[in-house]
């Protein structure tokens, strides 16, 4: 009989000396193979992970990590159209608003502030410092250039409440992770005597 129809006719046997003489090999060389050199401890580079989770629109939770290193500032998320879940109830919050003036004094990164009224009452009625003005109307078509850290908080706001949740609702739609929401819109603000710019 061949060695090949041997194999054949007992394959089991044949697989364990296989391994058994593979694993004979690999022990061989373990001990005579040099340690390997060990890098300085100040040359390792050091990583940090951002990781968000996410649950799409049937449920599926999806995880996104990204790694930056230690030094370097945390990386931006490139939102990704059905990442997010915008029915889910922690998808966006409403934050009253000397709360989230006090919130946004004490932010590092600082929050990105989006008003989604109309331009002439951007301009005219003014609007909190530091607020970008992107229309509701023209939000979800331009989604994609809207490129936040993955530490970063978005603040939406508008005349209303209800206006703003809206904007909330297709953000996070698109998976922007860190969603608020102005309690009360702009009026709610003036009432405290909070500061406005452009009047």
């Amino acid at each position: 009989m061949s060695p090949r129809a041997d194999i054949r006719a007992r394959p089991a046997a044949a697989a364990l000396t296989v391994i058994v003489a593979l694993s004979a090999a690999a022990c061989g060389r373990e001990a005579d193979a040099p340690e390997p050199a060990t890098p300085a401890e100040d040359s390792v580079p050091r990583f940090i992970a951002d990781t968000q989770v996410v649950v799409d629109s049937l449920g599926n939770e999806l995880m996104i990590v990204s790694k930056r290193t230690a030094h370097l500032l945390p990386r931006e998320v490139r939102p990704r159209a059905g990442a997010g879940d915008a029915g889910a109830p922690d998808a966006w919050r409403v934050v009253v608003p000397r709360a989230a003036r006090s919130l946004m004094q004490a932010a590092t990164p600082p929050w990105y502030v989006i008003d989604v009224r109309d331009a002439r009452a951007f301009a005219t009625r003014g609007h909190l410092p530091g607020a970008a003005l992107v229309p509701i109307e023209v939000l979800e078509a331009n989604v994609a250039d809207l490129h936040v850290r993955t530490d970063q908080i978005v603040l939406l706001y508008a005349d209303d409440e209800a206006r703003a949740a809206r904007a909330a609702r297709i953000l996070a739609d698109y998976g922007f992770p860190n969603l608020r929401v102005l309690g009360g819109g702009i009026a709610a603000w003036e009432r405290e005597s909070l500061p406005v710019e452009g009047r």
